[in-house]
């Protein structure tokens, strides 16, 4: 009997394709020997293979050979114009992708004058799906750089875009380089909104944004153009002090005035958190070092020291301000001294933190005797202002660590030097306060060394008396 491998190759097909044998039968026989191989599996792509399902399979196992046999056999590999090229950049078959350009795959499917309409670009379906190897490959085969992403929320119909905005925003380091290097695009490239590769790898929002700032800065991308300091802005507003950083890496400038009212000093003191207030301390002295006005005031705003005292950040913030040399005396935008910000706005710090940042401005040089924009000093709001002797819990200083005091005026005066309190401000007080009837604040002030004067004395003395008289006798 004559074996099956010595069959005439016309016998060996119509076995092949009579209907008797199973798909997995018919497969089976391409691996008796290399002479059924490929009788054999000409009948299984003519016979059961259609161009999906075998175009399908090499897709999935990245296998080119196959579809080399498949276009020599016949089929037609274009049957869906580049359909196949974008699922393998999809996939990252980089091979495959390789095959389909050597053998006239069509990279930019449709166009909208002169740009490649991103659901038909192969190139933008490599770079979103973070195929730089491949995005490279298609690139140096001529694919179009410039994306059109349909829109009807455009009058024009379209979103522009290019491909070094598409890799900036998603960090894509080696292929923003390859574009810039190799003059496809340029760095400072802007699309329809005028945002440029800069700005988008401050969109990113993670972990290698810094790194594609450094990256752009090295390869020539000019700060000074557009609105690369509000990025600086941006970026401190959100917490996000690597990418801050890297901005300053760069060069670019963080004492600029913005439209909007914000200065990076001011943005990053807004963006302090009881968590993050060391981090936060970190980016002052770096802004303060490349350059910053620590004494500037916002448009219609405060100072850096302003902001820090009159919102709810942690006093170690005003503090650390100070440090770098923040002027306590220096006027804001209204003429206003952090000093008198703090008193026009004492109720909800002082829910915050006591009056420890009060405390921190008579510290660093802040008068207690010079009336603020209040019309008070700061001793007469002790004695007028905290209605409750002693205060309560929320006026209270200090931390697990230190001591509580349970009056403001107590421990304000505790601070008081010749530099900030004038010889016989003491006195001129305490008459105030005993005209007005705050007789527990006169006792701390006499405690402090203050003298009524001789009238107020007499009428003292009177008051002491009657009140002596009446805790013995009970009516």
């Amino acid at each position: 009997m004559v074996k099956l491998d010595e069959l005439p190759v016309e016998l060996q097909q119509m076995i092949a394709t009579c209907g008797v044998l199973g798909t997995a039968d018919i497969c089976a026989l391409t691996y008796v020997n290399k002479r059924l191989h490929h009788t054999i599996n000409y009948s299984l792509y003519k016979s059961f293979g259609n161009a999906p399902y075998i175009l399908g399979w090499a897709l999935n196992h990245g296998r080119a050979d196959t579809l080399a046999v498949a276009a020599a056999i016949g089929v037609d590999i274009h049957y869906n114009s580049d359909e196949l090229l974008r699922d393998a950049c999809h996939r990252g078959r980089l091979e495959v992708v390789n095959w389909l350009l050597e053998h006239d795959a069509q990279i930019d499917a449709e166009t909208h004058q002169g740009f490649s309409v991103t659901p038909l670009s192969a190139l933008h379906v490599a770079i979103t799906c973070s195929r730089e190897d491949i995005a490279i490959l298609l690139l140096e085969r001529g694919a179009n750089p410039y994306f059109a992403t349909p829109s009807r929320y455009r009058k024009s119909g379209f979103i522009l875009s290019t491909a070094i905005h598409l890799a900036a925003s998603l960090n894509l380091l080696r292929l923003t380089e390859f574009i810039v290097k190799e003059e496809l695009l340029s760095v400072d490239q802007e699309d329809d909104e005028r945002r440029r590769p800069l700005d988008m790898s401050c969109s990113s929002y993670n972990e290698r944004g810094a790194a594609m700032i450094k990256k752009l800065g090295e390869l020539g991308a000019n700060v000074d153009l557009g609105h690369s300091d509000s990025l600086l802005v941006g970026e401190l507003c959100l917490r996000q002090y690597e990418t801050a950083n890297a901005l300053l890496d760069i060069g670019v400038k963080p004492n600029n005035q913005y439209r909007g009212g914000q200065r990076p000093l001011h943005a990053c003191v807004t963006g302090a958190r009881d968590e993050s207030q060391d981090t936060v301390c970190s980016m002052l002295s770096r802004l303060v070092e490349a350059g910053a006005d620590i004494n500037g005031y916002v448009y219609l705003g405060r100072t850096a020291l302003g902001e820090a005292v009159g919102r709810e950040t942690p006093p170690v913030v005003a503090a650390h301000l100070l440090t770098l040399g923040a002027d306590v005396n220096a006027k804001d935008w209204n003429g206003r001294t952090a000093v008198d910000i703090f008193m026009m706005n004492s109720g909800p710090i002082i829910a915050q933190s006591g009056i420890e940042k009060l405390e921190l401005l008579v510290k660093a040089g802040a008068r207690m005797d010079t009336p603020s924009n209040t019309g008070r000093t700061i001793l007469e709001w002790a004695v007028y202002d905290i209605h409750r002797d002693p205060a309560p819990d929320y006026f209270r200083l200090g931390s697990k660590t230190k001591p509580v005091v349970d009056d403001a005026l107590e421990a304000l005066l505790a601070l008081a030097t010749p530099e900030n309190l004038r010889k016989g401000y003491l006195d001129d007080l305490l008459n105030q306060a005993f005209l007005s009837s705050h007789y527990g604040k006169c006792d701390i002030l006499i405690k402090h060394g203050a003298t009524l004067s001789p009238e107020n004395a007499m009428i003292m003395a009177f008051r002491r008396m009657h009140i002596s008289k009446n805790s013995v006798f009970t009516p």
